[in-house]
């Protein structure tokens, strides 16, 4: 919306707020955002609270004065071919000057576009590479510009294309496909150990993949898996972000463990265990209660904190008591209750 308005009184001047189409745009624009305003305030507050730097660790605090800051999306998020080819259409027509209204139009678009989006995801205390995606458009559609100023115009059309397809396929061919291996195998021991009625107890730092593995092998099973650091302690999505302990002690875990009849504990050993609740867990996995009947190595072609996960059973399993359960979002400033299956 910022870059759009801004090229806007560019082109038209102060005219563009005595059109009526312009009141009506921003009041479309206006009721159209309402509803991600509202959802904000609700059920995503905390990514107010992330901008404010309210409940982040002080090791993960957020620092606009630092070029740390400024620096964390360039040049790793268009790399530094595209990039220098866009500064360098930007130098191009400083020199030599636009060639016609359209593409001033565009070049004053993409590049107001470019820096307010950058602002925006830099000052934000939210830092991630997909925040980043936005940022490509401009970078891309300069690029190609540079060509079109560069070459005769009877062949900048035919080798832009070539160079997108060109670029697409080196991408395709060098990039490899981001993979962890591992949780298919645990998921086929729990889903031929446990089968129907079992539930399995996760904690670790990949539970979506354990998670998806799972639904993949159950064939309709349904073998519940509750995570046990949604239970021991309360974080907002990364602990990064704030986290609190809720001192839960070893008999408290045990009774949780009975309570819901509980089979098969998956762990990662080490993982978040300076939180006292989960040291108390590891330590009661690690007892008598439990025998580790397997033991898995976490490979893949990306750095990932999970070198092994262990598989432990249950050598005093009891029926369930009880399916229902109570869940503290932090990240939605709620508890959710319910009953699983």
């Amino acid at each position: 919306a910022i870059p759009f308005a801004l090229t806007l009184f560019y082109v038209r001047g102060a005219v563009a707020l005595r059109d009526r189409t312009t009141w009506l745009a921003a009041l479309l624009g206006a009721l159209l955002v309402s509803p991600f305003v509202v959802y904000t305030i609700v059920w995503a507050s905390h990514n107010l609270d992330l901008v404010r730097n309210f409940g982040v660790d002080a090791e993960h605090s957020f620092a606009r004065t630092t070029l740390a800051t400024y620096a964390f999306y360039l040049p790793e998020i268009a790399g530094m071919l595209p990039l220098a080819a866009a500064t360098m259409y930007l130098v191009v027509v400083a020199i030599r000057g636009w060639r016609n209204d359209s593409e001033k139009l565009l070049g004053v678009l993409l590049a107001l576009w470019f820096v307010s989006d950058y602002l925006f995801v830099s000052l934000i205390a939210s830092h991630d590479a997909r925040y980043g995606l936005f940022l490509l458009l401009p970078i891309a559609v300069m690029a190609i510009g540079l060509l079109t100023r560069l070459l005769p115009e009877r062949i900048s059309q035919l080798v832009t294309i070539a160079a997108g397809a060109l670029a697409f396929s080196v991408t395709l061919a060098t990039s490899k496909v981001p993979q962890v291996h591992g949780y298919d195998k645990i998921a086929s021991l729990i889903v031929q150990e446990a089968g129907a009625g079992g539930i399995v107890l996760f904690h670790g730092h990949r539970s979506p993949d354990f998670v998806f593995a799972m639904r993949q092998l159950d064939r309709g099973a349904y073998i519940p898996i509750l995570r046990a650091e949604k239970l021991l302690v309360d974080y907002r999505i990364f602990r990064e972000w704030g986290i609190n302990d809720r001192n839960v002690s070893a008999a408290d875990i045990e009774k949780v463990i009975d309570r819901y009849g509980i089979n098969f504990v998956v762990f990662q050993p080490d993982f978040w265990t300076d939180q006292p609740s989960i040291a108390e867990l590891q330590r009661f996995i690690y007892s008598e209660r439990f025998t580790k009947v397997a033991e898995f190595p976490i490979t893949g072609n990306v750095p990932h904190d999970d070198p092994k996960i262990e598989v432990f059973k249950n050598n005093r399993p009891t029926t369930p008591t009880s399916r229902g359960i109570e869940l503290n979002i932090p990240a939605l400033n709620r508890k959710i209750d319910g009953t699983f299956k």
